[in-house]
């Protein structure tokens, strides 16, 4: 039986499930990806089960008792399906959703409080919080822009004063010496790149060989801030061996194992591992650290090193009206560390 335009819709799921039919209905279209918004209302044993329910949602879709009944976690999950088609949910936003014990309870029921303490007990670092807010930002105007919540409650949740991290710190001279003598582990040889760059680990593998430009000396990327991402990020002359070696294999990214890239969890994981055993006491974050206070050490401008890092903090005139040129940013770090280690 064919359905009216905009009625919704009613089909079977694949697999062996108790309610294997599932009513479907559009509520607008995305104005980004100019797909469909569409949210299942129900699922059923029977056909007939999901077509009457369409129906009574027809009759009166706003007030609909399977919307007002939707769970966070309903939302969650329909949420991720629209933001993450076709991949995984961002690591950062999986983590921070495992913080949360109000999962099942109804969304049109969750006040900011509920909220709040959920943020508020999370024992993790305050980046798991700041993801939490905003996690539960995006999932209250999921629901909002589908008439499931008249209000976004996680507006007004609270974060706490963020505290000066004193997890981090600058590696020694004598143990980026053990990091060259053991350079041959794909642990130490990213990070010897981390320490004269001053990139992120998430960065540096997700450089793509395009990204890299060998014979001028610098790589084409970075993310997380605007100040961070697309950048200029110059290779010294001291790491040119290792970025050669990198770039001159059959692979896409610059690095990768067994023909895949390496994710972050699985080099954070290998880190910790060698670590210990090397009889060292460091954590990958602490290479950036490095090369910060290594650029400062050898007499490079500040501004330059909050271009090259890709930090934010630069005064109006240095953001908008100095632009520094890729020759500049080189010859500033080429040679700046070729007589020695560090």
């Amino acid at each position: 039986m064919k359905l009216p335009n905009g009625y919704g819709s009613v089909y079977k799921l694949s697999g062996k499930r108790r309610k294997p039919y599932i009513a479907v209905v559009t509520l607008g279209w995305d104005k980004d990806t100019k797909k469909q918004n569409r949210l299942p209302i129900g699922y059923f044993e029977t056909s007939q089960l999901a077509l009457t329910a369409l129906s009574n949602y027809n009759q009166k879709p706003i007030d609909n008792i399977q919307l007002q009944n939707y769970t966070l976690e309903d939302i969650y999950n329909q949420w991720a399906k629209i933001e993450y088609p076709d991949k995984k949910i961002y690591p950062l936003y999986s983590a921070s959703w495992k913080k949360f014990t109000i999962k099942s309870r109804k969304i049109a029921d969750i006040k900011t409080d509920a909220m709040q303490f959920d943020i508020d007990n999370a024992k993790k670092t305050p980046s798991i919080q700041v993801y939490m807010k905003v996690l539960m930002n995006k999932l209250f105007t999921f629901a909002q822009e589908r008439d499931i919540v008249k209000k976004n409650y996680a507006t007004f949740i609270k974060l706490p004063e963020a505290k000066q991290s004193t997890i981090h710190k600058q590696i020694l001279d004598e143990d980026i010496k053990k990091f060259w003598n053991l350079k041959d582990n794909y642990v130490f040889k990213i990070a010897l790149c981390m320490i004269y760059t001053g990139c992120r680990t998430s960065e540096f593998l997700s450089f793509k060989k395009e990204n890299v430009h060998i014979d001028k000396h610098y790589i084409c990327g970075g993310m997380k801030t605007s100040n961070g991402r697309n950048r200029i990020i110059p290779t010294p002359k001291i790491i040119e061996g290792i970025i050669k070696e990198l770039y001159n294999t059959n692979s896409v990214y610059l690095f990768e194992m067994e023909g895949k890239k390496i994710t972050y969890g699985t080099y954070y994981e290998n880190w910790l591992k060698i670590m210990p055993k090397c009889g060292l006491n460091y954590l990958p974050h602490d290479c950036r650290h490095t090369c910060a206070s290594l650029l400062d050490r050898h007499g490079v401008q500040p501004s330059y090193i909050r271009q090259i890092i890709g930090h934010s903090g630069a005064g109006i005139t240095e953001k908008v009206y100095t632009h520094r040129t890729i020759e500049e940013l080189v010859n500033a770090t080429y040679n700046l560390f070729s007589n020695s280690i560090c």
